[in-house]
This record gives structure tokens, C-alpha cells and sequence, in this order.
């Protein structure tokens, strides 16, 4: 794995045996700094990612999530139907 130069690093990544920066901690640390609203959901209706500012923004907080389903309370009661029948089939 080639190593990440430090003029580009401004976090705190994890290292991998060699001392290398993981592609995956980079990928973490990008999710969480940017200033958008993330998530990612899998095809069973389950989270598999919320960012910081989702959580900010939601007020909810995925930590303490189960079954993977929190998101549903951040979607509009009028719309939460209509996304969760094609996970149901």
C-alpha cells in the first residue's frame, strides 16, 4: 500500500501494520468531515452508516439502533410507507 503523503493528512488515521494509513480510515475520516448529510442503508432496510452530521441534524442517535432501523423515524410519516413496502417483499 503506498503511504498517504502528510501534506495531505489532517486527521487522525488508524495505521496498519506497516504504518500506513488505511484506505478505509481515509474513507471514514472523509465521510465524517464533510460537510454533507450521509447514510447508507442495505437493500434489507437495515443502516450500515449515518455521518455526524446526520445525527446532528435528525437529533437521533444510531448507537443505541437494534435492528438497524432509525432511519425510518428521520423519514416523514407520509412518506415512511412507501419506503419501507419494497423492503417487506
Amino acid at each position: 500500500m503506498a503511504r498517504i503523503p502528510d501534506t495531505i493528512s489532517t486527521g487522525n488515521f488508524p495505521v496498519n501494520g506497516n504504518g500506513d494509513r488505511t484506505i478505509e480510515s481515509i474513507h471514514q475520516q472523509v465521510a465524517e468531515d464533510a460537510p454533507v448529510i450521509l447514510w447508507m442503508t442495505g437493500p434489507d432496510g437495515r443502516h450500515h452508516y449515518f455521518n455526524r452530521l446526520w445525527q446532528e441534524f435528525t437529533g437521533l442517535d444510531n448507537t443505541d439502533d437494534p435492528d438497524g432501523s432509525i432511519w425510518l423515524e428521520a423519514v416523514h410519516s407520509d412518506d415512511r410507507e412507501q419506503l419501507i413496502q419494497p423492503i417487506n417483499q
